[in-house]
């Protein structure tokens, strides 16, 4: 009961308030919000674990609090893109770096931070753009009611915001990839958790230990000489305002080894720095797994 009351709380109701309220008074409020323990309180207890398995990183009280604020702040931003305008976006973003012009590239991020604006602001910016996602039929029904609703709006919001149609992971996502990237659309990829023993990992020093990235869509990136961006967005919480950092792009002048090297390079100061923006601490196990059939 205290679990779905957390849910309906972070997924239901606050992002109805974000709506509904100017987005300084809305960010004052789930300030507050993010003091109760009970929300998001099974994600924040693996988070917790996670990090501290580093050995490098103390969880504590505001720790907590800050990474429950991302968490409600991952579940407004659809609803905001979807109420709010380009300009209104823009005006709360402060935007280090620039995408490249004149060339369908890969951005890439870690699911570290707010990042779901960063999908507008490469349409405005650039060309349109698509998520590289699995299909939402897959995997959604296994969740609790408030977090299928979640979903549903994040994939509205997802289709609005970019400007161009989801590539799909699965059967025929190659194809699709290369027909998107062909119809001058960018791609977003995440740097996700590592699934199964027979995947290609690149064994990378990240966070000071070794640990396994996957490289299927930068190979591919690599294969079509299209450049891969990372970036990250995260929030000042002082003032409410987003902060993206735009990397500089990975080239084919790099192997597809130092590729991913240098995009564990990228983050690890921004994960160090602010180590409660990232979303997956509950799976970091899962980038130490030395199972994975390695590419060398």
């Amino acid at each position: 009961m205290i679990r779905l009351r957390g849910q309906i709380t972070g997924l239901i109701v606050l992002p109805a308030l974000a709506v509904i309220m100017p987005w300084r008074l809305f960010f004052r409020l789930a300030r507050i919000v993010s003091r109760f323990s009970w929300l998001f309180k099974r994600e924040t207890r693996q988070a917790v674990a996670g990090a501290q398995k580093t050995g490098q990183f103390v969880a504590d009280e505001v720790w907590c609090r800050h990474f429950r604020m991302y968490k409600i702040i991952d579940a407004v931003d659809p609803w905001l893109s979807r109420f709010r305008s380009d300009s209104w976006m823009l005006r709360h973003i402060d935007v280090f770096g620039e995408w490249p012009k004149n060339t369908p590239f890969i951005a890439n991020s870690m699911h570290f931070g707010a990042g779901f604006w960063a999908l507008r602001h490469i349409r405005v910016n650039a060309c349109p753009i698509s998520l590289i996602m699995r299909p939402f039929d897959e995997w959604q029904k296994a969740f609790s009611w408030p977090m299928q609703v979640y979903l549903k709006a994040y994939e509205k919001a997802v289709l609005r915001a970019q400007g161009a149609a989801v590539t799909y992971t699965g059967k025929g996502f190659t194809e699709r990839f290369k027909a998107s990237l062909a119809a001058g659309n960018n791609q977003l990829s995440m740097i996700d958790v590592p699934k199964g023993k027979n995947i290609n990992a690149f064994h990378v020093e990240f966070l000071g230990r070794p640990t396994y990235f996957v490289n299927g869509v930068v190979a591919l990136a690599k294969q079509l000489d299209r450049p891969v961006v990372p970036y990250v967005m995260i929030v000042d919480f002082a003032t409410g305002r987003r902060q993206l950092h735009i990397g500089t792009p990975i080239t084919q002048e790099s192997s597809l080894k130092e590729s991913i090297q240098e995009l564990a390079a990228f983050f690890d100061p921004f994960i160090r720095h602010d180590s409660a923006a990232w979303q997956l601490w509950g799976q970091y196990s899962a980038f130490l797994n030395s199972e994975f059939k390695q590419d060398e």
